[in-house]
């Protein structure tokens, strides 16, 4: 599927883990089908172009929730429209998180097969996303996708708003 850079699991017919295994973070994205819409929970590192890969499952809307405000769980969200957060990490979405860009970089590309990055990711343009949510989550709300329903559990502790 697409692009070297992601691993594709189908874990059911409408759940799917996307995951980067080449990297030593092993970020693992999931791809939840709705009949109506489908959430993307978080983006992964950025290094690649995610929406591509939710393009060849998918048509229908993608609303990306976002389990917390982590550089390796919102590289790919400049690749979306719809962002939710829970209402503890919008601050961060919005301002950035607290850590240096540089320091960011450093991770992004600890230990990196350099042969094994999609040739057309430049290092020094990677920027960490800011921006606007369009939906703020809060513990308990249940998100509807047709046919299908998740619900948010807030688990602060790995960041203020983790869920």
């Amino acid at each position: 599927m697409g692009s070297n850079w992601f691993t594709v699991e189908a874990i059911d017919d409408v759940t799917y883990g996307i995951s980067e295994d080449n990297h030593w973070e092993k970020v693992h994205s999931y791809l939840v089908l709705g009949s109506r819409k489908v959430c993307l929970v978080d983006t992964g590192l950025g290094i690649g172009n995610i929406r591509e890969i939710v393009e060849e499952i998918t048509d229908l809307p993608v609303e990306v929730i976002t389990t917390h405000v982590h550089w390796d769980h919102i590289g790919g969200h400049h690749l979306f429209e719809s962002i939710a957060v829970h209402q503890n990490d919008e601050r961060w979405l919005r301002k950035g998180i607290p850590l240096p860009l540089d320091k960011v970089k450093e991770y992004l590309l600890k230990d990196v097969d350099k042969d094994k990055l999609p040739p057309n990711f430049k290092p020094d343009a990677y920027r960490l996303f800011t921006g606007e949510p369009t939906h703020i989550l809060v513990d308990s709300e249940v998100i509807d996708l047709g046919k299908r329903k998740l619900q948010v559990i807030h688990t602060p502790g790995h960041s203020p708003g983790h869920i």
